[in-house]
């Protein structure tokens, strides 16, 4: 490698080190983000903070690992193999760290995808289904987002564009999953409850609320009261 700037040499080291620190931070800094985001859950959803926080965690070094020994080997031999023979590569320290550091956050959150679907569907914010139907629109996403957190060829673009759709199906199956655990839970929970108490009846009608009034039909036969009446009178219904 090469130095171009009288700066570099001295300010390179200690940008490498400032990243360093925030690759080791990185488990730190994905505690803070969910403890802002866990008041707003409900208690039950607050039992998934454990396994999302470590799934945060190995995710991102996960991508973090994939964008150093697969991206990297590829990428550089590509960009060296289309060089012309009359021109000598020797990289830019500076710009070559630039570049290793963007593909290593890039790669890093893109992997934080199957995490971030998990949330949405737990929060209710969107269904697993409504996700599926929306799967054109992430296609194309994943490959626009490839295109700008990637250097101008198609290889890196697609090497990212990918990874990424496969770990938003990932994300929603486990938040499939997670919906019919609920919903198991919730009607374990109704058959419980109805076992508890078998005077109650099974309708949904039961569900209500007991402190609304109830409708009584109540019918008045006047023929049986006076002689001038050849028709039952009905009157209509009396609220209790």
């Amino acid at each position: 490698m090469i130095v171009t700037d009288v700066t570099q040499a001295f300010l390179t080291p200690f940008k490498l080190t400032f990243f360093v620190a925030v690759f080791l931070a990185m488990p730190f800094l994905l505690y803070q983000i969910w403890a802002f985001i866990a008041p707003a859950l409900y208690q039950n959803e607050r039992s998934l903070a454990i396994p999302i926080f470590i799934s945060s965690v190995v995710l991102f070094y996960t991508g973090v690992a994939f964008a150093y020994f697969i991206v990297f080997p590829m990428l550089f031999e590509f960009f060296t193999a289309i060089a012309p023979k009359s021109v000598t590569v020797m990289p830019d320290i500076a710009s070559h760290l630039s570049l290793v550091i963007k593909l290593f956050f890039a790669f890093g959150l893109a992997f934080e995808i199957p995490v971030a679907t998990v949330i949405l569907i737990v929060a209710g914010v969107i269904s697993p289904e409504g996700l599926a139907q929306k799967r054109p629109y992430v296609i194309v996403g994943c490959f626009v987002v490839g295109m700008l957190l990637t250097p101008p060829d198609v290889l890196s673009q697609s090497m990212l564009a990918i990874p990424m759709w496969g770990l938003f199906e990932v994300g929603v199956f486990f938040g499939r999953f997670l919906v019919r655990k609920k919903r198991l839970c919730h009607q374990q929970s109704l058959a419980a409850k109805s076992a508890a108490a078998p005077g109650q009846p099974s309708f949904p009608g039961a569900l209500r609320n007991r402190s609304q009034p109830r409708m009584l039909r109540v019918r008045l036969d006047l023929a049986a009261l006076t002689p001038y009446s050849t028709r039952p009178f009905r009157c209509p219904f009396f609220e209790l």
